[in-house]
């Protein structure tokens, strides 16, 4: 029952799909763990744009695979590098989160887009979307999922009630190719036999009587706001020189400061209170360390405000501290 409200479901992000290719998961990171066991041997080595998804790099750790890092600009990953990872490294499949990524906030531009695409299908490369953030856009109607304009069908798409309904609701699901459909089921079984049967129906019948849209409706504009006052908040109060995101979409904002002292700001804001994800967590191999993720999807306007008011002042108390490389990078626990 809930296979089909999600043929109806995934038409809302372009996708089309029949009952019998969707797999109903637990979250979403039980998703990509399938798709990524299926797909790869440990020593492997997968593609991933830099930064990505702290999640994904758990797993590639877990499963003994090498994160091949491709690096972003605004439109989306760098695909003259990409195409020379492709080519030195022959990669098992790429990750992409193309719509609100996780940790920047950006949306993959439509050219950036169909050059992905047909680079993929160049080099038979599967790709998998994470799309848990594609229904919550705020400027406009969202862009479609990248698996819409897969016509060699290289993409499998997961994506996630947890971020559109509640944090808690551990169900996923995805789209796999059919020859793909057998052996992913198989690695479910494997792990936990089936998701909650309980939840699902209730979730089908959610989803049936067209609930979904009307708490949608409700919700952006809440999430609207509150981008738009961490948007305000950071334009008010954030020390010269540092710049930041405007996601369309999503939770989050990726922030670059002017100077390489993050650890010590980081160290900072802890001892007041003050907690925020540092860049590295989400880089696979070293780089500048003056990044930080922001989220604001939990957060009231008003606490949005002083947040960020709090953290432009301690930037300012610290912007001229040396970096002190003893601090330990093991401290930072990042969120989802």
């Amino acid at each position: 029952m809930l296979r089909v409200e999600l043929t109806n479901l995934l038409r809302e992000r372009g996708v089309e799909a029949m009952p019998d290719e969707i797999i109903v998961t637990s979250g979403a990171m039980q998703a990509l763990s399938l798709v990524t066991q299926a797909l790869a041997q440990p020593g492997d080595r997968v593609l991933i744009e830099q930064p990505t998804y702290v999640g994904l790099i758990h797993i590639l750790t877990t499963y003994g695979l090498k994160p091949i890092s491709v690096p972003m600009d605004d439109e989306g990953p760098d695909l003259a590098a990409m195409e020379r990872a492709l080519k030195h490294d022959r990669p098992r499949f790429m990750y992409t989160i193309a719509n609100y990524h996780n940790p920047t906030g950006q949306s993959m531009s439509p050219q950036r887009r169909r050059d992905l695409l047909a680079l993929a299908a160049k080099y038979k490369l599967p790709i998998l979307e994470d799309d848990v953030y594609g229904f919550l856009g705020y400027d406009g109607i969202p862009s479609p999922a990248l698996k819409a304009e897969d016509p060699n069908h290289q993409v499998i798409y997961i994506s996630s009630m947890s971020k559109i309904m509640i944090p808690g609701l551990r169900v996923g699901f995805m789209v796999a190719p059919p020859e793909m459909v057998n052996r992913l089921l198989s690695l479910k079984r494997a792990a936990d036999l089936f998701s909650p049967m309980f939840i699902q129906r209730a979730l089908a019948a959610f989803l049936h009587q067209g609930r979904m849209r009307s708490h949608l409706r409700r919700m952006i504009p809440i999430y609207r706001g509150r981008r738009d006052a961490l948007m305000q908040a950071l334009a008010h109060y954030m020390p010269e020189g540092v710049t930041w995101t405007r996601p369309a979409g999503g939770f989050c904002t990726w922030l670059t400061l002017p100077q390489d002292n993050m650890t010590v700001l980081y160290q900072a804001a802890l001892q007041r209170g003050l907690a925020f994800t540092p860049g590295q967590a989400f880089m696979t191999e070293p780089g500048i360390d003056r990044h930080l993720r922001l989220c604001f999807g939990s957060q009231s306007s008003e606490d949005i405000d002083e947040i960020v008011a709090l953290l432009g002042q301690i930037m300012r108390e610290h912007r001229d501290s040396p970096h002190r490389a003893s601090e330990s990078m093991a401290v930072w626990t990042p969120l989802v």
